[in-house]
């Protein structure tokens, strides 16, 4: 059969980077700036997993669509002066010395996830680009039914880095912020886009959410995460005609 027709799954990445293997390894990564030989895996951090598992019957998964959420929408999360936070310093730049509305959360170290935390009581998130492409936020927003918002000019980066595409509709889950206007006025546009967003186009995308959570997250009894890492594995293999001496089992 070969030393080449098996999928192995392991911890440590070093282990799987040694010389010492006779075959070639497939890296899951969640959160990177290169996918060179590795996959996307969705992940949820532990704040909102425990909730999850605390609720045998998460609420928000059978809540109407039509709940009303106390707040439009949250933003939290690092911000410095590096090249790569940008966008995030634009935005609690400008909000210095503004009147924000109430509904909207934006710059405060706030509990957003788990017990507590305010995304399940949220209609959206945003998220904004980081030091890497992707974020928890994208999957922990599954397990509180938050609509994830992200700036337009960031959507094929996002693209291609979010896990199981052949799956997932990631383009018609997200809310998508025109990055034009961002530029002219962070907080402004923010404030525009989410009042803007009709409210069938907000239950199209929870709607959305809801019927996709179980192929993106890992939690459930009817997570299809696993099959579908599996699946993604298969393709990042298929498609490396680099990689020789494959035997299918």
């Amino acid at each position: 059969m070969g030393v080449r027709d098996h999928l192995i799954v392991c911890d440590d990445y070093l282990a799987c980077q040694s010389n010492r293997w006779p075959f070639e390894f497939i890296v899951g990564c969640f959160e990177a700036t290169s996918l060179s030989n590795r996959i996307p895996v969705g992940y949820s951090t532990d704040g909102a997993a425990l909730q999850l598992n605390r609720n045998s019957a998460f609420p928000q998964m059978d809540r109407a669509l039509n709940y009303t959420r106390k707040y439009k929408l949250l933003f939290a999360g690092q911000r410095d002066k590096r090249p790569a936070y940008r966008y995030r310093k634009m935005l609690c730049d400008d909000i210095m010395n503004k009147s924000v509305p109430p509904e909207f959360v934006l710059c405060k170290w706030v509990p957003i996830w788990g017990p507590g935390g305010l995304a399940e009581d949220a209609l959206v998130i945003l998220s904004l680009p980081g030091d890497t492409a992707t974020t928890d936020r994208f999957f922990n927003a599954f397990e509180s039914l938050t609509i994830v918002a992200a700036l337009s000019h960031d959507k094929s980066r996002l693209l291609d880095n979010l896990p199981f595409p052949f799956a997932i509709p990631w383009e018609d889950l997200i809310f998508w912020i025109d990055s034009a206007e961002f530029e002219k006025a962070p907080l402004q546009s923010v404030i525009d886009a989410v009042n803007g967003m009709s409210e069938a186009e907000a239950h199209g995308r929870l709607h959305l959410m809801r019927t996709f959570r179980k192929e993106a997250t890992w939690t459930g009894r009817f997570s299809r995460a696993s099959q579908n890492l599996l699946e993604a594995a298969v393709q990042a293999r298929v498609s490396n005609t680099s990689l020789t001496d494959w035997t299918w089992i």
